[in-house]
């Protein structure tokens, strides 16, 4: 495995062990910050970043779930598909149950 930007990746590995699975986009929001310092050359500059560094880590497992916005008058206006990362250990221990 590489080990660039090795606390970013921690910092995730963290944070969905705590709330649970999570898609990059929110990742990227809630880690903005490492101890109340903004990350600097050590996070991931855009939401592809942050995939492309998880899907390098044996931690993570990416599954692809669709999401739907609906209008104000509840008819789907969009549709799409985005990955959300889970730990690849709390993947094996649901398997065996």
């Amino acid at each position: 495995m590489r080990t660039r930007k090795k606390r970013w990746r921690d910092a995730a590995y963290k944070y969905i062990k705590a709330n649970g699975p999570a898609t990059s986009e929110r990742l990227m929001s809630d880690l903005r910050t490492y101890k109340g310092l903004p990350w600097t050359n050590c996070g991931p500059k855009n939401n592809s970043g942050a995939s492309q560094l998880l899907r390098v880590d044996p931690r993570f497992i990416g599954s692809t779930v669709r999401y739907r916005k609906k209008g104000p008058d509840d008819v789907v206006y969009m549709s799409y598909e985005v990955i959300e990362w889970r730990l690849a250990d709390e993947e094996s221990q649901t398997d065996t149950e």
